[in-house]
């Protein structure tokens, strides 16, 4: 298993607990923005052991559209290498203007989950469960109003080169 997180923190404190644990987890810091950067960490999973799962919870309204597109041009690349599975959780437009446990001083997009979908779609991908409400991610006080999407990316491309280019 692979996790990766923009906060120097969040991969820190992953390895930490992985070590703990003895569990056999690697963490690494990824800038969903760096589009260079994405392509460097997807040719790098493309070309190791074949990923079956991508999962992201509570990322996808935490970028703007730019990063956004770079986590679904990953899952993309990676999953569309061996087939797999890509599982997103996020708040939707539905959670604008509710209380929100950690406040509001930090950035979310609330967007429209058949936003996410089409973009899932226009890279190959195919949305087979979506689910939207409250009562999915309760914390504590909140109980915000969030999507979840399943998509398939089915194996259609060989690895990427070292280059980050299809043979």
């Amino acid at each position: 298993m692979h996790g990766f997180d923009f906060a120097q923190s969040a991969v820190t404190n992953g390895r930490a607990l992985a070590a703990a644990r003895g569990l056999s987890c690697e963490f690494s810091l990824l800038d969903l923005y760096d589009d260079l950067e994405v392509t460097r960490v997807a040719t790098l999973l493309a070309s190791t052991t074949p990923v079956r799962a991508m999962y992201g919870r509570f990322l996808v309204h935490s970028l703007e559209d730019a990063g956004r597109a770079n986590l679904i041009r990953l899952a993309a690349d990676v999953l569309g290498t061996s087939g797999g599975e890509l599982f997103l959780e996020f708040r939707t437009g539905k959670d604008l203007g509710q209380e929100h446990l950690f406040g509001d001083d930090h950035f979310r997009q609330f967007i429209d989950p058949m936003v996410v979908e089409l973009e899932i779609e226009e890279l190959g991908g195919e949305v087979t469960y979506r689910e939207e409400g409250c009562g999915l991610a309760t914390y504590k006080t909140e109980d915000p109003h969030v999507a979840r999407i399943v998509a398939h990316f089915p194996a259609r491309f060989p690895a990427l080169g070292r280059d980050g280019v299809r043979p």
